[in-house]
């Protein structure tokens, strides 16, 4: 049996701490962990910027943040974009950082991400700003993983998802020497920690058709995305 430890008051709310071993699962919002969103991508499959593209009633950036902040304290959210890059108004007190050097890929976002977090953060959940149907039960799911290694990753037949886990802050060094190395592939740095795989088929349990893993990055994948969530409001009562 896990030992629990302190417990932290967040306004009415009560969640467990972190420890070195890693997180427990927590009432909302997870204590000692944050996010990452990623949106300095090119986008040149969909020909404009996805973090603008809209989504319902805002913008796929606003909407996957607002997802977070049913997890996470704002502080403890950090969208990272590409140097000059005009995002969506976010909410008050969400980070907002760039990547140190330009086009260097989804690992010099993680590490600018994790430079801004708050002191207390221990753990991050990582996604891209294309990615609208997280899902907070396979998030929190992942986060109780993260016990005696460095992240946590869906694998499905096609291979891990790097841009949808778990990472602890402790693997910064590791990205900055791959940084410094001219290494920039997500690749490259499973390789120099040590990652937990969680098969897509456990995830089910929590997100039926892994819908929590698509990345909408055409225009064809953008409208199929738009009449799921049209399906999906559709069926919410009035």
């Amino acid at each position: 049996m896990r030992k629990k430890w302190p417990l932290r008051k967040r306004g009415n709310r009560t969640c467990y701490m972190v420890n070195n071993d890693g997180l427990f699962e927590t009432e909302t919002p997870i204590a000692s962990s944050g996010a990452i969103v990623l949106c300095g991508g090119k986008s040149e499959r969909m020909g404009r910027d996805k973090a603008t593209l809209r989504f319902g009633e805002t913008t796929f950036l606003q909407h996957i943040v607002a997802k977070l902040l049913d997890l996470f304290e704002p502080n403890s959210i950090c969208v990272v974009k590409a140097k000059g890059q005009s995002i969506p108004h976010l909410p008050s007190g969400v980070n907002i950082t760039e990547d140190a050097i330009a086009e260097r890929g989804p690992l010099e976002g993680l590490a600018a991400g994790l430079r801004a977090m708050p002191v207390g953060v221990k753990a991050v959940f990582a996604c891209s700003c294309d990615a609208p149907f997280i899902n907070e039960k396979v998030i929190k799911h992942l986060f109780s993983l993260l016990v005696n290694v460095d992240a946590v990753l869906p694998r499905d037949n096609t291979g891990l998802h790097p841009l949808c886990g778990i990472y602890h802050r402790n693997i910064l060094p590791s990205i900055e020497q791959q940084l410094l190395s001219n290494r920039l592939s997500m690749r490259s740095l499973l390789e120099c920690i040590s990652t937990k795989e969680v098969s897509t088929e456990l995830l089910q349990e929590f997100d039926r058709d892994l819908r929590f893993l698509w990345n909408v990055n055409a225009p064809t994948e953008y409208e199929n995305a738009l009449a799921i969530l049209e399906a999906i409001q559709s069926t919410k009562p009035t």
